[in-house]
């Protein structure tokens, strides 16, 4: 008798399960490497959310998701992800993943870091370039701190 297609079922899933184990441990042996050079957890727990998604989703723009702190003259970055929010997606297995649409929603995250700039004339704070006046005390603002979570 010849097996049929659902008794294979267990088996790919075994596989996909260790594919998934294994590319998460490469990426973490890979960011703990750049991790002793000062990584901050939020970069590190960006990373492994952002791998653990691709494997949920197929599709997944990985490439969009910056994962990357850094500090420059003209402009500043910090990962989409919020380090609770990673954490809560490394917690969560595909099926959850999938069900609470997480990889829709950090897909459309845009960047978190967005350039802010006090305007005397008008007094309070706007994106840069709002409404072609000049701004004064520009500064780079962490606009992910604000938003409703992703994932909790």
């Amino acid at each position: 008798m010849g097996r049929k297609c659902s008794e294979s079922r267990p088996a790919r899933r075994l596989l996909q399960r260790a594919r998934v184990k294994r590319t998460l441990r490469l990426v973490a042996l890979a960011l703990l490497v750049v991790r002793c050079d000062g990584v901050s957890n939020r970069d590190f727990d960006c990373e492994l959310a952002a791998g653990h998604l691709a494997d949920c989703c197929q599709g997944f723009p990985i490439k969009d998701i910056y994962c990357e702190t850094t500090v420059g003259c003209d402009s500043n970055t910090v990962p989409n992800l919020r380090l609770d929010e990673s954490q809560c997606i490394l917690g969560l297995g595909c099926d959850e993943i999938n069900q609470r649409n997480l990889c829709e929603k950090v897909a459309s995250l845009g960047r978190a870091i967005q350039r802010q700039c006090f305007y005397p004339d008008l007094g309070y704070a706007a994106p840069i370039g709002w409404g072609g006046l000049g701004g004064t005390d520009c500064k780079d603002v962490d606009v992910s701190e604000g938003r409703q979570p992703v994932c909790q």
